[in-house]
């Protein structure tokens, strides 16, 4: 038991010793806190430098973006009314036989007494 008590005795007397030497290199400590915060400074003007560069790249990239969500959003209209034309206009299907529209042909049936297929429909197993 007498192994577990800490030397206190000791501490005290290498206490005094300890403290100066920190105090020794407080000039080093202070040297490289100095430098650390120039680096930081640094960094931090390069990171601010970056993001202006990232936002004025990203500027005209917005413009396109919406430009093809808009071509999008028109296909998309037009699958939709396409679709219903064939659905609700009689003698649709048969009028754009040979047509680049015909998708009877293109869904590899002969024409004869097929539907059309939707191409973005799943191929039934």
């Amino acid at each position: 038991m007498a192994d577990e008590r800490p030397d206190v005795i000791g501490s005290l007397l290498s206490w005094p010793f300890r403290v100066a030497d920190e105090l020794l290199r407080v000039p080093d400590t202070m040297k490289a806190l100095r430098e650390l915060t120039e680096d930081l400074a640094a960094t931090s003007r390069a990171v601010r430098s970056t993001i202006a560069d990232v936002a004025s790249t990203l500027d005209p990239l917005t413009g396109a973006v919406d430009r093809v969500a808009n071509i999008d959003r028109a296909v998309t209209e037009l699958h939709a009314v396409f679709f219903t034309f064939l659905e609700k206009v009689p003698g649709s299907k048969r009028a754009l036989r040979g047509t680049p529209f015909d998708l009877e042909t293109r869904a590899g049936g002969s024409g004869e007494g097929e539907e059309a297929v939707d191409p973005e429909s799943e191929p039934e197993a």
